[in-house]
């Protein structure tokens, strides 16, 4: 009964040292954060882990030194600590950390191209822009600020009912499950009715570029090379 007494008793005592390193907390988002705690214990490799959110336990583990917590709330403090034992030696440190999550933030921006233009239609494309949250995304169209397709989920769509010779500002407007949204513009100019202009893209750092050629197999047409105005990169 005395040894058990004493283990008990030696269990009870932290050994927390001021001069240990503290526990970093990294990639936070509005619903995620990441605790670090590598490098932080004398012989970690010894040693077990419990991780707790408030006087949540969420895991306990040997042998790893960080744990990625989910399911949070948007612009919310949090605390928790590391516990760090191992109960055969009597040791048991002791260290706590602090984060706050972020607000639910928009898509990043992203690349719109234009596939092809009629006088009638135009074919756009764009790519799936990334969302820190991993929240899902949809996609309205605009012409000349007029929604005009609305809750996409692909990345490519066909507009038609055009008018030939004329000008138009496409808006491809991305928007995550908050709300959030980020919009991007290309500028176009149908062709004469019965033309059409194919197109061609070129990487470039940070942007793409698209060149039009009129399709040599439309008589009567040019091949007339035509750079397409891409906004907002």
């Amino acid at each position: 009964a005395f040894i058990l007494l004493t283990a008990l008793t030696l269990w009870s005592c932290d050994k927390t040292s001021q001069e240990l390193q503290p526990v970093q907390v990294y990639g936070i988002t509005s619903k995620k954060a990441v605790v670090d705690w590598s490098g932080v214990f004398p012989d970690e490799n010894k040693l077990s882990f419990h991780v707790y959110l408030s006087d949540s336990l969420l895991t306990d583990v040997n042998n790893v030194f960080f744990y990625a917590i989910k399911g949070l709330d948007e612009e919310t403090q949090y605390s928790g600590q590391i516990v760090a034992y191992n109960m055969s030696a009597d040791i048991r440190y002791t260290m706590s950390f602090s984060f706050a999550t972020q607000k639910n933030t928009a898509p990043h921006e992203f690349l719109v191209w234009l596939n092809s233009i009629t006088g009638e239609s135009v074919s756009v494309s764009w790519e799936k822009p990334y969302d820190a949250e991993g929240d899902s995304l949809t996609y309205d169209l605009m012409l000349n600020a007029e929604t005009v397709v609305h809750g996409l989920t692909k990345t490519k769509h066909t507009i038609d009912g055009l008018a030939p010779n004329t000008h138009y500002s496409l808006t491809v407007l991305a928007t995550d499950g908050h709300g959030n949204d980020v919009p991007r513009t290309v500028s176009f100019n149908t062709t004469e009715a019965g033309a059409e202009i194919a197109y061609v893209k070129e990487q470039y750092v940070g942007q793409e570029r698209a060149y039009g050629i009129y399709l040599p197999s439309i008589a009567g047409t040019e091949n007339l090379p035509l750079v397409i105005s891409l906004h907002g990169w």
